[in-house]
């Protein structure tokens, strides 16, 4: 059985209750949330690097364009 990510999210303990009526194992849901957790957070720092990026690409496009006014 597939499980929406959603599900984890919003429910875990109907994941849970699902995983022991089927005598799964239960604690693959809490790693699951920990895992997407972690996800999530590696993911907002990776949207944070690269506005970090953009930004210093800017200021260099300006102190190059700078320096060949200067030179003109």
């Amino acid at each position: 059985m597939v499980f929406d990510i959603d599900l984890f999210r919003k429910d875990p303990e109907r994941v849970r209750n699902s995983q022991q009526k089927r005598f799964a194992a239960v604690e693959l849901v809490d790693e699951v949330v920990a895992l997407d957790s972690q996800r999530k957070k590696a993911r907002h720092d990776l949207d944070m690097l690269g506005t970090q990026s953009r930004q210093l690409s800017k200021q260099i496009e300006t102190i190059i364009k700078e320096k060949v006014r200067n030179c003109m």
